[in-house]
């Protein structure tokens, strides 16, 4: 059953610990302009329909063109990402590897600190 995560507006999935965040807010705490780092196709369709009632069967896409392959369960309908136990500090280590590599210049605004970040690390590590 899904509940919602203070203060992060995401849905936490109580059984297997994975999260459901709606199109805009995993860039939003991550502060990129975009929910995924790089466009790819979606590899293939899973067997799980869209949590926020879309009726679509999510599809695995990649998170970015690094060398760390992260697959993501994205809806096509309402773009909105899944992301099972361990993926966000994947997200947070590729990006924090992408600011030691190039700077600021592909972010929104500084590394996020605390707030929500330390939320969801301390949920979801």
């Amino acid at each position: 059953m899904p509940r919602q995560v203070a203060g992060a507006g995401l849905l936490r999935c109580e059984s297997c610990l994975g999260i459901w965040a709606r199109a805009g807010q995993l860039a939003e705490i991550v502060r990129t302009e975009n929910d995924l780092r790089a466009t790819f196709p979606a590899k293939t369709a899973t067997a799980f329909a869209c949590p926020d009632g879309c009726e679509a069967r999510l599809e695995e896409v990649r998170y970015s063109k690094t060398e760390e392959a992260l697959l993501l369960d994205r809806c096509p309908e309402c773009a909105g990402l899944y992301l099972d136990r361990g993926e966000v500090d994947q997200v947070l280590r590729i990006n924090a590897r992408i600011r030691e590599l190039f700077g600021d210049a592909t972010f929104t605004g500084p590394a996020p600190r605390g707030g929500v970040l330390g939320l969801l690390t301390r949920l979801f590590s």
